[in-house]
């Protein structure tokens, strides 16, 4: 929506449209780049898609026993992957909250 907006006000401005029409886009813009920069929307989508796709690759490499988990018996290969899994897991709560520990206090 911020880009959209971006893209689009200067040419309202330069078609001359009603002033209150470029106000209110104008105003759009600047209300959601200011909410996306307070909550750090980006920093958390990014650490979730990262953390998502890791995840994804393990799931992968375990059910086709590939990787780590090649010439490994059942038992042992689910052990690997609860504790590959767990790592990724706890990795991404370390990484969330270092972005919310460096947020401005919401009161």
């Amino acid at each position: 929506m911020i880009f959209v907006g971006a893209v689009i006000l200067p040419f309202l401005v330069q078609l001359h449209a009603q002033d209150f029409i470029t106000i209110i886009v104008s105003a759009v813009v600047a209300v959601s780049a200011a909410i996306t920069h307070f909550f750090q929307f980006g920093d958390r989508r990014r650490i979730y898609r990262l953390t998502y796709e890791e995840l994804r690759r393990e799931i992968n490499y375990f059910d086709v026993h590939g990787g780590v988990y090649k010439n490994l018996k059942p038992d042992e290969a689910f052990e690997l992957f609860l504790d590959q899994t767990l790592k990724l897991i706890f990795q991404n709560l370390r990484d969330f909250f270092t972005v919310v520990g460096a947020e401005p206090s919401q009161r």
